[in-house]
């Protein structure tokens, strides 16, 4: 049971990342063609991205977590997670995003 469960988690993680990770690919490629920045667009893709490595990660935590970014509702709840982690750095004057222990 516990290797079907880590092998279920992990292909959806997969059918997220190709899935969705080429919906935001066409859609940031759309707004740089169109000349306008894709700032939504690559956060949602970084968001979804991180979705897929917490579901393909195995372990209950990354899963529970990965599956909360799945939902619709809860999403922007990362995604201001994520821009605030951001404006932290640059505000700092760090050039890496890279998290130190």
């Amino acid at each position: 049971n516990t290797i079907s469960v880590t092998m279920l988690s992990f292909l959806m993680g997969d059918v997220v990342g190709r899935s969705w990770g080429k919906e935001h690919f066409d859609k940031i490629q759309w707004s740089l063609k169109s000349q306008t920045l894709p700032t939504d667009e690559l956060l949602n893709a970084v968001v979804m991205a991180s979705a897929s490595l917490f579901l393909i990660t195995p372990g209950i935590i990354t899963d529970c977590i990965g599956i909360l970014i799945l939902i619709p509702s809860i999403r922007p709840m990362f995604s201001d997670i994520l821009m605030d982690f951001g404006k932290k750095k640059i505000t700092v004057g760090e050039l890496y995003f890279f998290i130190k222990e």
